[in-house]
C-alpha cells in the first residue's frame, strides 16, 4: 500500500492535469458530503431520487439514499486513481483522461445533489 501511495504522489507531482483532477475531485466530494450533512435535517423523509422510474412512489427514495451518489463517485475516483497508477508510464494520455473523467463524474454528482436538494428546500 505504501508503494502505491508513493507512486501516486510522484505522478501527482509530475503531471498537473492528473494532480488537479484527482485533488479537485476529492475536495468536491468532501464539500458535497458536508453539504448533505448540513441540509439533511431540513429534507423531507422521501426525495424524488429515481427520476427514470414511473410516476408515483417508485420515484421516491429515503433521504439517507442521497449519500449513495457521493459514495459511488468516491469509489470511482479511487478506482481511476489505481488505474492512473498502473497506466501512467505506459499510456500517459489515457491516465490523464481517467483523471479528467473522475473530475467530470464528481461534478455531475454535485449537480445531482444540488438539484435534488434545491427542489425540496
Amino acid at each position: 500500500m505504501y508503494i502505491f501511495m508513493n507512486a501516486l504522489i510522484n505522478y501527482l507531482k509530475k503531471d498537473k492535469i492528473i494532480s488537479f483532477s484527482i485533488l479537485a475531485s476529492c475536495f468536491l466530494l468532501f464539500l458535497s458530503l458536508l453539504y448533505i450533512i448540513f441540509v439533511y435535517r431540513y429534507l423531507p423523509n422521501f426525495l424524488p431520487l429515481y427520476n427514470q422510474m414511473p410516476w408515483g412512489a417508485a420515484r421516491l427514495g429515503g433521504k439517507w439514499q442521497l449519500f449513495i451518489a457521493p459514495i459511488v463517485a468516491f469509489f470511482a475516483v479511487i478506482l481511476n486513481a489505481l488505474l492512473i497508477n498502473f497506466l501512467y508510464n505506459k499510456i500517459p494520455l489515457l491516465a490523464r483522461m481517467l483523471g479528467v473523467t473522475s473530475l467530470l463524474l464528481t461534478l455531475i454528482t454535485i449537480i445531482f445533489i444540488f438539484r435534488i436538494t434545491q427542489l425540496i428546500i
